[in-house]
């Protein structure tokens, strides 16, 4: 239901308020990133997605998770030189 799409989903944590935040490897034309769904609505909301332009650089993100502060976690690739 909405924007942004799914291609490669690979983990899913839950937040705080109940939404659902998932790492896609293959999103936003492939760099990957977080897309955060509503459960109630199923709305999607873009959190992150790889970037050239001073955000995080995702390489084949593979997993989610939150530190009890609420950060969120993405372990990925080490990107090549």
């Amino acid at each position: 239901m909405g924007e942004p799409s799914f291609v490669t989903p690979r983990g899913i944590a839950l937040d705080a308020d109940g939404s659902i935040l998932v790492v896609d490897q293959d999103a936003f034309g492939g760099p990957g990133g977080v897309i955060r769904v509503d459960p109630a609505t199923g709305a999607r909301t873009t959190v992150s997605e790889s970037s050239t332009s001073g955000g995080p650089s995702f390489v084949t993100p593979r997993d989610i998770a939150l530190e009890a502060d609420g950060s969120i976690l993405v372990p990925t690739r080490t990107p090549s030189a």
